[in-house]
């Protein structure tokens, strides 16, 4: 049992680690819809790039993989470029609803969900910790050790709702950037990066079913729920 009801960590995050994530993520969803709906997030991802360094991207760039070797390279210029490729998938989406694509509620979800199942991350304890809270912390104990954590505060509200607050969050440029666009989950209600990872994981380790919903968005702090349903 956990001694605390609540946990703070501090950002420790490679941002080659998730850039190479969020890579595999989009193969995921380019099984699952194809090379079109690639193609836009690609498109998307090198006109926000480009926003933010101010550079025209080469017009040959063809895969996702050579996206992330292209903005990699332009580092100096914008360190959180990953940010690139989280607004490509929402952008993506968004366009896509109404269409087949549509079919999956969440696709960053659903695809985060199969890359952390896949890659044999949670083998030891996938479906060994039922209390969500107790849950989490591990997922995210794991997380950290490779270096892929952003800063947030979790607590323990109830049995089956875990309380989140992120301050200082690396992804808030691609979330500022959907807010400004009107880009929503389709459910209703801002995206937030770190909730749908959490939340994705945590389905996995408690082997519950799980939502999230994000209340505050960047006054300053971001603060969301993730809840059992």
């Amino acid at each position: 049992m956990l001694e605390s009801e609540e946990r703070v960590y501090k950002e420790n995050l490679d941002p080659d680690v998730i850039a190479a994530f969020i890579s595999a993520a989009i193969k995921v969803i380019d099984s699952l819809f194809g090379p079109a709906f690639t193609r836009m997030i690609i498109r998307y991802a090198l006109e926000f790039e480009s926003e933010k360094t101010g550079e025209k991207p080469p017009e040959n760039i063809q895969n996702i993989e050579e996206v992330v070797q292209y903005i990699t390279e332009l580092r100096e210029k914008y360190p959180r470029f990953y940010n690139c490729l989280i607004y490509g998938i929402a952008k993506a989406e968004k366009l896509f609803e109404g269409s087949t694509a549509s079919g999956a509620k969440n696709l960053a979800y659903n695809a985060i969900r199969k890359i952390i199942e896949d890659s044999g991350l949670l083998n030891e304890v996938k479906g060994k910790i039922p209390k969500i809270y107790e849950a989490l912390i591990r997922y995210v104990e794991i997380a950290d050790s490779l270096k892929a954590t952003t800063p947030q505060r979790i607590v323990n509200e109830s049995e089956k709702v875990i309380l989140q607050e992120m301050e200082g969050c690396p992804w808030k440029d691609a979330c500022k950037a959907m807010v400004k666009e009107g880009i929503t989950r389709m459910t209703g209600g801002y995206e937030c990066v770190v909730l749908i990872a959490n939340s994705a994981a945590l389905s996995l380790v408690s082997g519950k079913p799980v939502d999230y919903k994000l209340d505050i968005f960047d006054q300053p702090k971001c603060v969301g729920r993730i809840f059992e349903i």
